[in-house]
């Protein structure tokens, strides 16, 4: 279950409940109003349950012979919150169901993401983040970095994977060029390569 408070002044607030199918995660992707209707769009890393944390123990992490202590990572699930925006209502407690627009596959799975920065809490197309190139093979976190185009589910072929034998990536970092004129006019930088 999702919870939003909203708290437009120090008088009154709205408290939402939001039913979801069970899931954990450890970081969102991006949220922001849709400017085209009256809804709040959320983009969140999602794993189906927090059996994730025990799988990040050091000792787990080091054993490459137990197929089931291989970690998987989150996959990009797009969450819409109907008419939630609206916040000049009196101090209400509500559940409504947060619709799950899209959940994108395993391969394509996502940790420590990351968005242009003057994109955030805006419309965005494009997250950036680690993952791994084949998840079915043992690697201790991740080993490439990812692309993913949010603008739709449908969209495989715009998702990118960056993957160098060997090597490990680490969190990636966007640094927005300074004649950028669209969303991608950046570097995603890693700071293992430095």
């Amino acid at each position: 279950m999702l919870y939003l408070l909203f708290i437009p002044t120090f008088v009154s607030c709205t408290d939402l409940h939001l039913k979801t199918p069970p899931f954990f995660c450890f970081h969102h992707l991006n949220a922001y109003d849709d400017p085209n209707t009256d809804d709040i769009i959320i983009d969140m890393s999602i794993y189906p349950d927090s059996s994730v944390i025990n799988l990040m123990r050091l000792e787990n992490l080091r054993d490459t012979n137990d197929v089931n202590k291989h970690m998987h990572l989150g996959r990009a699930r797009r969450f819409r919150l109907k008419n939630v925006s609206n916040h000049d209502k009196p101090a209400v407690t509500s559940t409504q169901k947060a619709i799950e627009e899209f959940t994108l596959p395993q391969k394509y799975c996502i940790e420590l993401p990351t968005v242009n920065p003057t994109l955030y809490h805006k419309p965005y197309r494009f997250a950036y983040g680690l993952t791994k190139a084949d998840d079915g093979t043992y690697t201790s976190f991740s080993d490439a970095l990812v692309k993913l185009d949010m603008a739709s589910s449908s969209t495989e072929a715009t998702h990118k994977v960056w993957h160098v034998p060997n090597q490990m990536p680490s969190e990636p970092i966007f640094v927005p060029s300074p004649r950028a004129t669209g969303e991608e006019g950046a570097e995603v930088e890693d700071e293992s390569a430095t």
